[in-house]
């Protein structure tokens, strides 16, 4: 038989959290994890203690700092060995995608001067890859449009990620701020 599960009450460090989905007699696994709001720390210590987002967690390393609450979306979805004494081993064959979305956070980046402020937008993330187009951001007192497009690492290799940001009334002096620590 198939065993289909919904929460009716459950926190991830005291934050509201629902995990639904199905699991199957014959191994398919669909588990998904939601919170309407949840602090963004609380999230990234999630992120990088689980073994299942290794990789994501990785390119957190980036982020020195950040505050504020996010909405998150995570599901995990695929085949395991019912059978399987190795838990751990099993749900590393599960495929993982998600979306997060930032509430106007405030992040410092590891290695710059001045903190990146007013993050808005979604970002859509793989075991594979992460991605998030018109993000709004504010540098200083300049508004930004922001988008981040990059490969997580896997098997070894290295992740690639490529941050870009552009705006019409760019302040220097915000820009030299930012820019004065970085490596």
């Amino acid at each position: 038989k198939d065993v289909a599960f919904d929460t009716k009450s459950a926190t991830v460090n005291g934050y509201p959290t629902r995990v639904y989905g199905l699991c199957t007699l014959l191994g398919k696994v669909n588990l998904n994890i939601e919170s309407q709001k949840i602090n963004v720390n609380t999230l990234k210590n999630v992120i990088t203690t689980s073994y299942l987002t290794k990789e994501m967690a990785n390119a957190l390393n980036a982020i020195e700092k950040a505050t504020g609450n996010v909405k998150v979306a995570i599901s995990l979805d695929g085949l395991v060995d019912r059978f399987s004494k190795d838990i751990a081993k099993e749900m590393k064959k599960l495929k993982i995608d998600g979306k997060i979305q930032l509430l106007g956070n405030t992040v410092i980046l590891n290695g710059f001067g001045a903190p990146i402020s007013a993050v808005t937008g979604k970002i859509n993330f793989s075991e594979k890859e992460i991605k998030g187009e018109n993000l709004k951001i504010k540098l200083g007192s300049s508004p930004l449009t922001a988008s981040i497009i990059g490969t997580l690492p896997q098997n070894g290799k290295q992740s690639n990620l490529n941050i870009s940001a552009n705006g019409t009334n760019l302040n220097l002096t915000d820009t030299l701020n930012f820019v004065s620590k970085a490596n």
